[in-house]
């Protein structure tokens, strides 16, 4: 399945690299964020299986790092490929990425299998099984109630107005879709792609709402307190800065240290939860108080 969602990350890339107009690079960023989606799952799902619950922090922790440091580079080298060539020549170098780290994935893989012996991985000891059942159904209901609000949001106040009987429609139909999801895995599914039964009680949902509250809360000070602070804090603002890059750096720097706490047991989980938020409560007061002072 890693070599699925692969593949369909580079073909997605390849395609953005051809694209000749705005809805065919549209509709290859469709086909690259289901591989990259599909990425992002499995490779953490393969390092759980590989080093075992008692090392995922840890190694999620690098995983993290990698990523904050692609994303402080990318930005930058993005926009200047784009002012000094063209837009897809951004396509064309992340394909030359996508080839190089498919043989990487491939040498990765084959490496792993050969050492077997010594790997934790369940999948590895087991070898091939009989693959269940792909619960077709709850996919394709989970699919219709998260893209049809996006297609809401996106038409609304751009090609249609608010009050248009489609976008209504849109908007009702989301929720709908989600219930019926909720539903269909719950009562119907024979290999339900979430068990619904244990996340209906009640301690479940107390810990999915806080969760909930939690990444919510994450979001908007990434992706909406900085650039509003870039935007007061630079005459001529632009995602090109270098600004944002305290972001990527302090998600790194967490990453590593939460990871080696929560492997070498030094702080309960929960403690260090309540550190965090009270660093959090700081930071934002320390903001709020430069914010009313200009």
């Amino acid at each position: 399945m890693m070599f699925v969602a692969y593949g369909a990350f580079t073909f997605g890339t390849f395609l953005c690299a051809i694209s000749a107009s705005f809805w065919q690079l549209l509709g290859s960023r469709f086909v690259l964020g289901l591989g990259s989606s599909g990425i992002t799952l499995l490779s953490m799902i393969t390092i759980n299986d590989i080093v075992g619950i008692r090392q995922l922090a840890m190694w999620e922790g690098f995983v993290t790092c990698i990523e904050m440091a692609t994303s402080i580079a990318a930005g930058p080298l993005g926009a200047w490929m784009n002012r000094n060539f063209t837009w897809h020549s951004v396509f064309y170098l992340e394909l030359a990425f996508a080839l190089v780290g498919l043989c990487i994935l491939w040498f990765s893989f084959a490496k792993i299998k050969s050492y077997s012996q010594y790997s934790e991985s369940i999948l590895l000891d087991c070898g091939d099984s009989q693959v269940p059942r792909i619960d077709i159904e709850g996919w394709f209901l989970l699919f219709l109630g998260i893209t049809i609000p996006l297609i809401s949001l996106t038409l609304g106040d751009n090609l249609l107005s608010w009050a248009h009987p489609i976008e209504i429609l849109l908007l009702v139909c989301g929720p709908i879709f989600i219930c019926l999801f909720v539903l269909f895995e719950a009562k119907v599914a024979t290999t339900p792609i979430v068990n619904m039964k244990p996340i209906l009680k009640t301690e479940y949902l107390r810990v999915l709402f806080q969760v909930f509250g939690v990444i919510s809360i994450l979001n908007a000070i990434v992706f909406i307190i900085p650039p509003y602070i870039q935007v007061r804090a630079f005459d001529t603002p632009s995602f090109e800065d270098w600004a944002l890059t305290c972001v990527f750096l302090g998600f790194s720097v967490g990453a590593i240290l939460g990871g080696y706490l929560v492997k070498t047991g030094i702080l309960p989980v929960h403690r260090i939860m309540i550190y965090n938020a009270v660093m959090l409560l700081g930071f934002c007061l320390l903001y709020l108080t430069r914010v009313i002072s200009r």
